[in-house]
C-alpha cells in the first residue's frame, strides 16, 4: 500500500500541483500580481508540455529535457529580458515547491544551464 506521499506523487496532476503552488504563494503573502504572473507562467509551461508530450500528466514525469526544450521555445519567442526572467523564476519556484512537498524527488530545473550559470 502507498504512503500518503507516494499516493499523492503518483496521482497528482500538473494542474493540481499548480493550484497547490498558488495556495502556497498566497500563504507566503506574495502580492496578488506576483501570484497571477506565476500562475500564468507555470500554466503556460503546463500547456506547452501537454501540447508537446502528451504522455506527461504528473509533475514527477517532467524531465530536464522537457524544461530545456521549453526554455529554448521561450528563447525563440524573443521575450523581453524581464519577461524571460520572471518565467524562469516562476518555473524554478514551482519545481522547488514540488520538491519541498515531496511531490517530486528532485527539482529537474536545478541543472538547467542559464547563460553561463547553473540554477540551484
Amino acid at each position: 500500500m502507498n504512503t500518503p506521499t507516494e499516493q499523492t506523487t503518483t496521482t497528482l496532476t500538473l494542474e493540481a500541483a499548480l493550484q497547490g503552488f498558488v495556495r502556497a504563494l498566497a500563504g507566503k503573502n506574495r502580492s496578488p500580481a506576483t501570484i497571477r504572473a506565476y500562475q500564468t507562467d507555470v500554466g503556460q509551461l503546463i500547456t506547452w508540455i501537454h501540447q508537446t508530450n502528451v504522455v506527461i500528466a504528473r509533475p514527477d514525469q517532467v524531465a530536464r529535457i522537457d524544461l530545456t526544450e521549453y526554455l529554448a521555445y521561450l528563447g525563440s519567442r524573443q521575450l523581453s529580458g524581464v519577461s524571460h526572467a520572471r518565467k524562469l523564476a516562476a518555473i524554478r519556484e514551482y519545481f522547488r515547491f514540488l520538491e519541498e512537498h515531496t511531490l517530486i524527488a528532485r527539482a529537474e530545473c536545478r541543472k538547467i544551464d542559464r547563460g553561463n550559470r547553473l540554477w540551484g
